[in-house]
């Protein structure tokens, strides 16, 4: 079976060929190798700067933890002596 595709730009000519080519410029599918280059470098840009990101999230979260770890504790511990939550009560002297 005959390549369908050869078979239509052989019949185009080159006018057909350069109104394809231009079409093809406009609408955005053909572009140079230099805008090509500049969206593949933007994009690492863009990624190198999310996997930074992603570190440092990785980071606080591994604070924000630890924290949350030390606070619950203190808060256990508050609530297993509660007379440290409190003034300390006036001593009541006795007359003996």
């Amino acid at each position: 079976m005959p390549d369908i595709t050869a078979l239509v730009v052989r019949d185009w000519g080159v006018g057909g060929l350069l109104t394809f080519c231009i079409i093809l410029i406009l609408v955005g599918k053909l572009t140079p190798r230099s805008v090509l280059d500049d969206v593949i470098d933007d994009r690492n840009k863009w990624r190198d700067l999310a996997m930074k990101l992603t570190d440092q999230v990785d980071q606080l979260l591994t604070v924000a933890r630890a924290t949350e770890q030390t606070l619950r504790i203190i808060q256990t511990s508050s609530i297993l002596r509660p007379e440290t939550n409190h003034a300390p009560s006036p001593s009541v002297e006795s007359d003996t």
